[in-house]
């Protein structure tokens, strides 16, 4: 038999290590994301609490056949899928607040809740912006991208020197 309190203690103590008071719902309404990367299923009452990967653990590294990269890559994309979904939901509030405003009266209070809001919206971009900076910076894919954009820009200097030799 399950031990109920035991797993609702467990699913508390999780909630309150990642940051309950900022997990959102995942856009397929699957998982509850949290900041720092870990999620909670939502469909099942004693579904899977899955902890962000730590790469500096050896055994999780050899567990999960990645190396300290991926795994701070993987810990970014999720932190991307967090950051990425706060903003698709704030947004979206944003909009229905703001039309819903436009179509009669509202009160003061309503639209310092929508200014606030934006202001939430535009933390939450540069948030996002800089997680994908962070992907930008350690992604193999996107290194090897900048590297051959820089090697083009080489070589298109080079070529407009020799062109712009004239006789």
């Amino acid at each position: 038999m399950i031990d109920n309190v035991s797993i609702k203690q467990r699913i508390e103590q999780f909630d309150i290590k990642h940051g309950v008071e900022d997990a959102i719902k995942s856009a397929d309404g699957v998982f509850w994301l949290f900041p720092d990367g870990a999620r909670r299923e939502t469909r099942q009452p004693f579904g899977l609490l899955d902890e962000p990967p730590n790469p500096n653990n050896e055994a999780e590294l050899r567990r999960l056949r990645l190396n300290r990269e991926q795994v701070a890559l993987l810990i970014l994309e999720r932190q991307r899928e967090y950051h990425a979904t706060r903003l698709a939901q704030l947004t979206q509030d944003f909009n229905n607040r703001k039309q819903t405003m436009l179509q009669g009266h509202y009160k003061d209070q309503e639209l310092a809740e929508l200014n606030k809001l934006a202001k939430t919206i535009q933390v939450c971009r540069h948030e996002l912006s800089m997680v994908e900076t962070d992907i930008r910076e350690i992604s193999p894919r996107d290194r090897a991208l900048e590297a051959k954009a820089y090697a083009d820009q080489l070589r298109q200097q080079r070529v407009d020197a020799v062109k712009s030799i004239n006789i």
